[in-house]
């Protein structure tokens, strides 16, 4: 998981500076419960080279946006019929 926030702080930082946007806040979704995960995701957020005092880290649980997230899927095509 470290390579993956590394990447996002990184591209998120260049394209905050590009913008001119005024801070980058990259949110992480945890399945394991924040506790068991956060320790571990803030010290690699801290220790990126791309880290500094714009830059802000959310961990939410996944059930927390599960809410948001709710997809469903297309109606399906009465036999006979083709999909849109």
């Amino acid at each position: 998981m470290s390579r993956e926030i590394d990447a996002a702080l990184r591209t998120g930082v260049i394209e905050r500076n590009r913008k001119g946007l005024n801070r980058f806040r990259l949110v992480l979704v945890s399945s394991n419960g924040v506790k068991d995960t956060e320790t571990v995701w803030e010290k690699v957020f801290c220790e990126s080279p791309y880290f500094d005092e714009r830059t802000h880290l959310h961990i939410v649980e996944e059930r927390d946006i599960s809410i948001f997230g709710k997809t469903q899927e297309p109606p399906r095509p009465e036999s006979g019929q083709s999909p849109p």
